[in-house]
């Protein structure tokens, strides 16, 4: 009776470690297959911002053909070298330097189309007037409601204008990526659509002139993923009433 017992104690504790063992390779099958899909959205991020990059040098969009084109090729050549890899946190690395080097290419780009603006004279009315900005919107970084130098530039155009024509009232509309709670979103919108006022009534255009919306996240450029198209949607536009 003694070793039946003895027995059946062994044959329990076989059992506990066999099940044991069962569950840790459960764990270690859940957490390989987790990582495998991490691995797999950054390299779709990737290659979407790859993509985007391409797009916006093959169709003309970038209009400085300096150092900056430069720049963004590189990256690109760099961030397709690393997703010929398995090493993940190179094509992170190589994916977060083409997104930066892609956002100072659209600042460049904003600040010739700002530089652009110039006034021209007008005999008949005898007095110089000047032509509205090209560009209506500026564009921020993530979680931020800070004006860059190409947004400063840009609303330092619009202010000369909006000086130049008293009878113009404008709605600045504020927008966010959808990334964060929609009230958080739209929060962060109307703080974009408030820096944008500021700056113009710093620059002597009057308030009543200016009315603030934010739209937060309702209103996407761009409905995909990845830092290329969050990018497009982080913007406060001036529209005129």
């Amino acid at each position: 009776m003694k070793l039946n017992k003895m027995l059946l104690v062994a044959f329990t504790g076989l059992g506990l470690m066999v099940s044991g063992c069962a569950a840790k390779k459960d764990d270690l099958s859940t957490i390989e297959a987790q990582k495998a899909q991490y691995n797999a959205e950054v390299r779709h991020d990737a290659n979407g911002l790859y993509q985007s990059a391409e797009s916006t040098l093959s169709q003309g969009r970038s209009n400085t053909n300096t150092s900056n084109d430069q720049s963004v090729k590189n990256a690109m050549a760099e961030l397709k070298i690393a997703l010929a890899g398995k090493d993940i946190e190179k094509v992170k690395s190589a994916k977060q330097k083409l997104a930066s080097e892609l956002q100072a290419l659209n600042e460049a780009n904003a600040q010739l189309a700002a530089e652009a603006s110039a006034p021209v004279t007008n005999d008949t009315m005898n007095h110089m007037q000047v032509v509205k900005p090209s560009s209506n919107g500026v564009y921020f970084a993530f979680d931020s409601a800070h004006l860059s130098s190409a947004g400063n530039n840009i609303l330092e155009a619009y202010a000369t204008w909006l000086n130049a024509n008293n009878d113009v009232s404008v709605t600045i509309e504020g927008n966010c990526d959808q990334r964060g709670s929609r009230e958080y979103n739209l929060a962060l919108g109307q703080q974009r659509a408030d820096s944008v006022k500021n700056y113009l009534v710093q620059h002597g255009v009057s308030a009543y002139r200016l009315d603030t919306v934010s739209f937060g996240e309702e209103r996407p450029a761009c409905r995909g993923t990845g830092e290329a198209c969050w990018a497009q949607n982080r913007h406060a536009d001036i529209v005129r009433r």
